[in-house]
């Protein structure tokens, strides 16, 4: 919507195409270096809790018409032959996005950059970064010194002191049941193997895994105070996930549980990322603010990031997230105060507007 109301339906076209750049990029080193991370282009389907949500669903689909995306809004009978779920009363089909095992995929990045000669140095926890004509670099076991640093620590950025003011550090939580009996989807559909969420701005979405299970995060995303990072078992945010899922398929009770997981994503006030040098510092680099679309959104950074630092330019430099003012977000406590209220206003009060 920022692109859109900006520069019109030709710019925001531009914008979804460099994205799919990125989805691109996953489905291209995928198959040229061989990487089994369950990787499907099934299309997707936002799903609509209520009739406001359709409404919602008609503006989304002319503006993506007046881009040129093809798309399907399928009223409630038409969405129950594919999602077996009295929860939703309607949906939008995307054709383009694709599911994945992002673990696999990392792993599988992981083991293709380390045959090509690049040391990874995990645990080694950078404390600050010193900009200068040579960036110093300070660990908790040692420094060290480069030309050039780039920094794509995304939620965990205010650890070392950037973005404090400028990026939400919010959680995700993710929780994954047992193999599902043959049985079990057909009553609960899903054949087509789309990735699903729905259309609440505390949202759940929800996928096929490639062995049978079904994947859900979402429904909450809670802050930590001062931007702390996730535990990674915050139980009052796993529980609600797993009623929300029992809620949208009944017929699923009693279903086991065998793993659950968190982590800390990166939130922007515009809900916009932002890629580029660090304000006086030509030789530091960022990528931040992936509102929760890193596994494609970091693909495409990671080539901005390239040509930045190489010193090329091209239409990817030009894109309107290449040093992209971040909007304010206020100072500690008044930024947790108005998470805190936020997220009671959707509770209490029901309201669940379209994102």
């Amino acid at each position: 919507d920022f692109v859109y109301d900006a520069q019109g339906p030709e710019g925001a076209r531009a914008y979804y195409d460099a994205t799919l750049l990125g989805l691109g990029q996953i489905g291209a080193f995928v198959g040229q270096h061989g990487v089994d991370c369950d990787f499907e282009q099934n299309g997707s389907l936002e799903l609509a809790t209520e009739q406001s949500h359709v409404d919602a669903f008609g503006e989304q689909k002319r503006r993506l018409d007046a881009m040129g995306i093809e798309t399907e809004i399928l009223d409630a009978a038409a969405l129950r032959k594919t999602v077996h779920s009295e929860r939703f009363v309607g949906a939008l089909r995307l054709p383009g996005p694709a599911i994945l095992n992002p673990a696999k995929l990392a792993l599988g990045m992981r083991r293709t950059i380390e045959s090509l000669g690049v040391v990874v140095s995990e645990r080694s926890k950078v404390l600050r970064i010193e900009p200068g004509s040579s960036v110093r670099l300070v660990t908790e076991f040692g420094e060290l010194e480069a030309p050039q640093v780039v920094v794509t620590l995304n939620g965990y950025a205010p650890q070392i002191g950037l973005f404090r003011d400028r990026i939400l550090p919010l959680t995700n939580y993710v929780v994954a049941t047992e193999p599902l009996s043959a049985a079990q989807w057909d009553s609960i559909g899903c054949s087509g193997r789309e990735g699903l969420s729905d259309a609440r701005v505390q949202f759940m979405y929800l996928r096929r895994s490639a062995d049978g299970r079904i994947v859900a995060g979402g429904e909450s995303a809670p802050y930590f105070y001062d931007s702390m990072p996730s535990t990674g078992n915050y139980r009052p945010s796993i529980e609600k996930l797993k009623r929300s899922l029992l809620t949208t398929f009944p017929q699923l009770e009693g279903v086991r549980f065998t793993n659950e997981w968190g982590g800390t994503m990166a939130f922007t006030r515009d809900f916009v990322p932002s890629v580029g040098r660090l304000d006086g510092a030509q030789n530091i680099f960022y990528a931040v603010g992936f509102n929760g679309e890193g596994v494609v959104m970091t693909q495409l950074a990671g080539m901005i990031l390239a040509r930045l630092v190489a010193g090329d330019q091209d239409a990817l430099t030009k894109l309107p997230i290449v040093d992209k003012p971040m909007p304010y977000l206020g100072p500690e406590p008044l930024r947790s105060v108005g998470v805190r209220l936020y997220e009671w206003a959707l509770e209490a009060l029901g309201t669940n507007p379209v994102r």
